[in-house]
This record gives C-alpha cells, structure tokens and sequence, in this order.
C-alpha cells in the first residue's frame, strides 16, 4: 500500500509541476495582451491595413509589442549591470541560504546543466572507501571542503574537510555521477571505465587517461543513439520541436492551411528507475477559407500537453508510458480549436532491437467544460509507428496519425512517409526531419494531401 500511495504522490506532484506553469504562462499572456489591445486599440484604427494573413491588425500589434518587451528584456538580462545586480541579489541574500550555491549547482546538473564554474566532481576517500563528491571550496594549509552526497536522494548528505590528498579528480560531467547516485551506484562500471585501478581500496592509485575508455559494444554513434531516442517517444532525452505542416486541398477552394507548431520534450527524474516525459504542443494556426470568397483564419491553437510515467529502462525489451493529456481551449478563433477544456489517458508502448523501431500511441479525450458553446469532445487517438536508422544517422519512417471523432462518427487516417537526419551545427546537435502524407480517410471538406518540415534541437546529458 505504502509504495502505491508514494507512487500517486510523485505522480501528481509531477502533474502539478508540469501543468501550473504552463496554465500559469497562458493566463499572463492572456491578460498582457488584452492590455495592450486597450492600448494599440485606438491607434490601429488609423492604419490603411487591417488584417494580414488572417489576423486583425492589433492582435499583431499586441503580440509584436509583447515580443519586443521579451527581447528587449533579455537584452536587459544579459548587460553586465543586470548581471551584477543579480550577483549582488545571490551574494547578500541567497547565498546566506545553506546549500544555495551547492544545490543551485548539483540541481543544474540534474537538469543537463553544465557550467564551468560549478563544484568539481571528486572522490573522497571516506575511511577505507572511495565516495563520489563534490569539491565545495579549498582551504588554507592544504585541506579542501567537500560534500558528500547521499544515495539515492543526491540533494542530502553530509560535509567532510579533509587533506587535499584524500581526494582525486576525476573528468566525469556532473549530471553522469547525480544520474548513479540516483540509480543506488548502477551504471559505475560504464562511468568510472578507465579512471580506477582494479581496487578501490586505502590508499589506491587514481588514474586519468587523457581519453575514456570505451567498451567495444559502445561503438556505436553518439548521433546514432540520439536518433534512436529522439523516435523512442518516452525517452529521457530533452528536445525541442520546431514543427512545419501544410495540409492542401480543403473544400471546394482547394484551400491550404499552414501550422506552426512549438514541442518541448522535457523529462524529470522521479526516483532512480521512473522518469516523467512530458510534452507540450503549442500551435500557431494560418487556415484559408474552404469556400471561395470567405474569409481566412490566423491565430493560436488549442495546446495539448502530455504526460507519461515511464520506467527509465525498459522491461523485457519493451518500453512503456502511461499518463495523462489535457487539452488547453487556447484558440484565438472558434474555426482553429473546440473551444473546450478536455482530458482523458494516453500511453506510449514500442520496441528497439538494433535499427529498428516500432511501436504506438494512443489516447481519448473527453470534453469536460467549455470556453464556447459546440459540438462536445470525445476523440481517439492512435499512431502506430516504424522507423529504421542507418550507420549514417539518417532515419527512414511509417506511421498513421488516425483519429476517430465519437461525435460526429469520422475517421480521419494519414499514411505518412518521413526522413531525417542527425546533424552538429555549431557544437548543437539537431534533426531536420522532412515528411509527406495523403490522408486515405478524411471528413467532408478535409485536406486530401500535406507536408511537414521539422527541426528539433537535441539536448542529450
């Protein structure tokens, strides 16, 4: 009972943790821009334009004058004045905070956060026993302050000062030693390969090879593995999604409508063998009419978020998640959303053996409130999925995003054709991905063919 009752606690402490800022980030972008309207109201009235591309002339001008506030803001954040105004804030406040600067560190690498400037990961040599810590400061006569993390909580431990030779560097990233702190000391071997001697007893000698050593089944490609994962959809991998679909041929006029569309994937540790994937859909929408003369469409589409529960490895070779989906009624115009406030589950399940990737999603959701009156929500989702990724990095796909609407009784069925490929530009990895699709299944009026170009910026630990 004990482990079910922690089990639904982490859960919905995660949803919370995911859903409160994004909720919280919609309201403020609510209510900053019906100030400005109030504002740009009254001066948009004296312009010759009063749309573009479907959008009414001061919702542009709200939303560039937004945009412009944030740039200009984080121009502000990065001059040296703004830098020292928030040394001085850390120095005379937050630093008084015990632990601030430790845990404000370690919680940055438990993020993929690396900076040079954060605490050194060491050995400490603890009795007759070598422990991973971290160098917190070094004092006068030679002896060094170090911390001591615990396992598997990373964030308690204890503070030890001891001779400076009683402790080893070792070149390991921050994130990789939080990472088997967490796992109770699973992945050592695979972290520590070539930087121990056979024993790690008093008085052992360290060494530290210029390289890594890598085991030979580890020759694939780092670029391999990324692609692997980046297809694996309850990956703990970080990325973000820039999305591209046009969908072409709507109703009589043949009319095309463009997405745009913003995907962070964003995993956190829950413990060391569960991990939570969430993933957010935030779309911009340009749909032409679907009758000749009518009028086109622009704004906001409803947001979508997603949250799996997943075991960090997979069970029997098979990967797995299940969890909530909300959708967000955050359509500017009742043609781009439902304009209703629905959830309901969705679970990820698939499998890797070598290249080769196959697997499905599928979900329901459900209207519970509504922002407008319409037609209730009550759609199923499933994509299955195959995918093949060559030595070269390069991905080759299947899949079929097919929804079902209950209300209306309409299946809607793309088969859909994509590749992509792995790339380091600049020391960033990403994924240009370029697919086509024909909808074999479509409403009356639906598109009959579409395009999607996607670049996905790759944040691996």
């Amino acid at each position: 009972m004990k482990p079910l009752l922690q089990f639904l606690r982490t859960t919905l402490v995660g949803g919370l943790l995911f859903l409160v800022p994004i909720v919280v980030l919609v309201i403020v972008l609510g209510k900053a821009l019906a100030v400005v309207r109030k504002i740009v109201d009254p001066l948009a009235e004296h312009l010759p334009v009063h749309s573009v591309i479907g959008l009414r002339t001061p919702m542009l001008l709200a939303i560039a004058i937004i945009v412009l506030f944030c740039f200009l803001a984080g121009l502000l954040a990065r001059t040296a004045l703004a830098r020292k105004l928030v040394r001085k804030l850390e120095t005379a406040v937050l630093a008084n905070v015990p632990g601030y600067e430790l845990f404000k560190g370690m919680g940055e690498s438990m993020l993929g956060v690396e900076k040079q400037s954060g605490h050194e990961v060491v050995l400490a040599r603890i009795e007759d026993a070598w422990q991973i810590a971290f160098l917190v400061e070094r004092l006068e006569g030679g002896h060094v302050a170090v911390f001591v993390p615990g396992a598997p909580n990373p964030l308690s431990g204890s503070v030890y000062f001891m001779t400076q030779d009683r402790i080893k560097a070792i070149d390991i990233p921050a994130s990789g030693a939080m990472k088997c702190l967490r796992r109770v000391g699973a992945g050592s071997n695979a972290l520590l390969r070539g930087l121990l001697t056979l024993s790690l007893t008093l008085g052992a000698t360290l060494t530290v090879p210029p390289v890594f050593a890598q085991p030979a089944e580890e020759g694939k490609s780092k670029a391999a593995n990324l692609a692997l994962e980046l297809h694996n959809p309850v990956a703990a991998l970080v990325s973000v999604h820039l999305e591209n679909d046009w969908d072409f041929g709507y109703g009589n006029s043949k009319a095309t409508t463009y997405t745009a569309s913003l995907i962070p994937v964003i995993p956190f540790s829950l413990s060391p063998d569960w991990n939570l994937i969430t993933r957010t859909v935030v779309p911009a929408i340009y749909a032409e009419s679907p009758f000749s003369g009518g009028v086109s469409r622009g704004g906001l589409g409803d947001i979508v978020a997603t949250i799996y529960l997943s075991p960090d490895q997979p069970m029997r070779g098979w990967y797995w998640g299940v969890g909530p989906g909300l959708i967000l009624p955050s359509a500017t115009d009742p043609v781009l959303g439902a304009g209703k406030w629905s959830a309901g589950p969705t679970a990820a399940v698939l499998r890797q053996d070598g290249p080769w990737t196959a697997g499905a999603l599928i979900g329901h959701a459900w209207s519970f409130a509504s922002a407008r009156t319409g037609p209730a929500v009550s759609t199923t989702y499933l994509q299955p999925f195959l995918s093949y990724t060559t030595k070269h990095d390069t991905t080759f796909g299947l899949d079929t995003t097919t929804e079902y609407d209950w209300e209306g009784r309409q299946w809607t069925v793309p088969l859909e054709v994509f590749i992509g490929q792995v790339l380091t530009i600049a020391r960033q990895q990403i994924e240009l991905d370029l697919a086509a699709r024909w909808y074999t299944e479509r409403p009356p009026g639906g598109p009959q063919w579409g395009l999607s170009l996607t670049l996905t910026f790759l944040f691996p630990k």
